[in-house]
């Protein structure tokens, strides 16, 4: 999590010491990643699938690379929740949500809970 919102500074930041990089997305592994918003965005789905399951979703960085995200499951939790989680980490950049979007659907399902 403290990661989030300082993704410009782990440009040179590559090592794997710790269990941090488990949180970060596909193009982190590219030769000269591409380090923005939609970067942020992958890591909060991390956490979003942690905070719902109490599992973390990747448990090494060859799961990341091969893009095998497991199964969310919609019995235990709204659908609209699991959605925007697989939606936080897609593989590619673009198809990812914006933080914008991802703010009002949370205030959305708060609104809806009450």
């Amino acid at each position: 999590m403290g990661e989030i919102g300082f993704s410009h500074e782990l440009i040179n930041y590559k090592e794997e010491t710790d269990e941090r990089y488990l949180y970060y997305p596909i193009e982190y592994y590219d030769e000269k990643p591409v380090i923005d918003d939609c970067f942020d965005i992958w890591s909060l789905g991390c956490v979003f699938h942690e905070i719902c399951t109490g599992d973390k979703v990747f448990n090494d960085k060859l799961q990341i690379i091969e893009n095998k995200l497991p199964t969310l499951s919609h019995s235990k939790f709204d659908h609209s929740l699991m959605t925007i989680i697989e939606e936080m980490l897609q593989m590619e950049r673009k198809d990812r949500p914006n933080s914008k979007f991802i703010l009002k659907f949370l205030v959305s399902l708060i609104y809806f809970c009450e």
